[in-house]
């Protein structure tokens, strides 16, 4: 996936949610129950301490667990 920056997000246009895993480790991010994810335009968000990190397009951030994320 090659992310494309969009007022501050990253977009990944390509994301399985199987093979694919998302590193915020150097963000600053402790764990899963530390970010926001939400659904805007059937785009999934990620977002941290009210900063959106990552929008994941076709993808429905209820689909996203911790096994999804590197911290």
């Amino acid at each position: 996936a090659n992310p494309q920056s969009d007022e501050g997000a990253n977009i990944i246009s390509e994301f399985n949610l199987e093979d694919d895993l998302l590193n915020i480790g150097a963000l600053g991010v402790g764990g899963f129950n530390e970010l926001t994810l939400s659904n805007e335009d059937g785009n999934a968000l990620i977002a941290f301490g009210g900063n959106e990190l990552v929008k994941l397009l076709r993808v429905d951030s209820d689909s996203l667990v911790v096994d999804n994320f590197v911290f």
